[in-house]
């Protein structure tokens, strides 16, 4: 049986968290427990540091126009 799994790490500590090392530990577990074992990890307080840096998208006109 595949199994998926997203870990989404919400602490602004990131990757010194203690929520991070738990999880980790956790995963490094069902990886060794389980080859069929796909696992995504997502970092918020990295995304918020990426998102700051991106330049704001242009919205087309028509979008922009009050009903």
């Amino acid at each position: 049986m595949n199994m998926n799994i997203l870990i989404i790490n919400g602490s602004p500590k990131g990757n010194k968290s203690n929520t991070y090392i738990l999880t980790k530990n956790f995963v490094d577990g069902l990886k060794n427990a389980s080859q069929n074992a796909s696992v995504e990890e997502l970092t918020l307080s990295e995304l918020e540091s990426v998102a700051a840096a991106a330049k704001p998208t242009q919205l087309p006109d028509a979008l922009n126009e009050e009903p």
